[in-house]
């Protein structure tokens, strides 16, 4: 649902708000909570946040509909993966980063990059908190060009974070689906070879060619390269994605 400029500056401004009055709360109490209470105003200032960051977001579709920063990277991951997407989360995991004081070298590249996102989330929220006060109609330009660097710090943040968390899975997920893609690309060529197909048929999109090359490439891995994409003999969690849900059935056709 399209949301009106003048909405989202309006809902900003009372979500931060809340997430002020959070934040201060939590400041203000300090010590003085049990673990309890704390874990509660912890978890209030997190929604607060996600909240925050939902409408930013919804801003940016509005303010600079094309210009948002590319998220391709996550064709990259597998896609059991895609559950470490920080989503509403970035804001808390950013400012987790940017007070670690870990000084490995790869750990410092992020923690200078969530002290960026940090830095520029606050700007944001403090120039949308005005214009809303001001006119919550007009997304003036340094307002705009905020959300612009903030959206491009999102994205690098994303991709780091990510890219920490499954740097092996995300290496052995490329090369398993290069493996598929080749094992695809050798039953095609065998069936032209064979007569079986034309290239005309590959041209067109044969429906019977859509169908029919994808359960022969399946059975040629499973019989003929069974060390391949899709080989069966490791754990079921490490099963390319797109059969994992068909593991036992693969096994019983390859028996």
């Amino acid at each position: 649902m399209f949301q009106r400029p003048d909405h989202l500056l309006s809902q900003f401004h009372c979500a931060d708000e809340e997430r002020l009055r959070a934040a201060g709360e939590l400041e203000m109490l300090g010590a003085q909570m049990d673990d309890g209470h704390c874990h509660q105003m912890i978890h209030q200032l997190r929604s607060c946040k996600v909240r925050v960051l939902d409408i930013l977001n919804q801003m940016m579709d509005v303010c600079i509909p094309g210009e948002r920063a590319c998220r391709d990277f996550w064709i990259k991951f597998p896609e059991e993966g895609r559950h470490v997407s920080l989503g509403g989360s970035l804001w808390f995991r950013a400012e987790s980063l940017a007070a670690c004081s870990d000084q490995e070298a790869e750990r410092e590249v992020m923690r200078h990059l969530a002290q960026d996102l940090v830095s520029c989330l606050d700007e944001v929220c403090q120039l949308a908190h005005e214009q809303a006060l001001r006119d919550a109609t007009v997304y003036p330009e340094i307002l705009r060009n905020g959300l612009r660097r903030l959206d491009r710090l999102m994205a690098k943040f994303e991709f780091s974070y990510v890219l920490a968390m499954l740097p092996e899975r995300c290496s052995r997920y490329r090369d398993i689906h290069q493996d598929l893609v080749l094992l695809f690309s050798q039953t095609a060529s065998r069936a032209l070879d064979q007569g079986y197909i034309n290239q005309a048929m590959i041209k067109d999109c044969d429906p019977a060619l859509m169908v029919t090359v994808p359960r022969l490439a399946i059975v040629c891995g499973l019989l003929l390269l069974p060390d391949g994409a899709l080989q069966l003999d490791g754990a079921a969690e490490d099963v390319y994605e797109l059969f994992k849900p068909f593991h036992s059935l693969l096994k019983t056709i390859r028996c």
